[in-house]
């Protein structure tokens, strides 16, 4: 009987130290799926970002010449310099240009695939 009960006692000392080590790594396994939930919400977050410059850039560049293009025809008074038409279609195109600067200086992704086209060591 003695031999039952200690047997049962140690049962339940192993059975409760298991227990803690399961707890110590699911504890650590929910760490570890936290921190990759930090990891990809900052990227995500990075990405938006960057995402919103392009936007952003965008409009700044294309807005004044389809705003142009739209009041032109009801405003027969307006008439801009062909200077002005100049700038504001080059403005268009120069967010073309404007596009792989922004992503080289906000995305490390690009800027590495950017350096390996240029055959510079990252």
């Amino acid at each position: 009987h003695q031999k039952a009960a200690a047997s049962t006692t140690a049962a339940a000392a192993g059975s409760k130290s298991r227990m803690k080590q399961s707890f110590r790594k699911a504890g650590g396994i929910n760490q570890f799926i936290e921190e990759k939930q930090k990891i990809s919400l900052s990227k995500e977050r990075r990405a938006a970002r960057t995402l919103g410059i392009i936007m952003g850039v965008f409009v700044v560049c294309w807005l004044p010449f389809f705003l142009m293009y739209v009041i032109l025809p009801f405003c027969p008074t307006c008439c801009p310099t062909n200077k002005l038409i100049n700038f504001i279609t080059w403005l268009g195109y120069i967010n073309s240009a404007l596009n792989p600067i922004i992503y080289t200086i906000f995305n490390l992704d690009y800027r590495r695939a950017f350096k390996r086209l240029l055959g510079i060591k990252p």
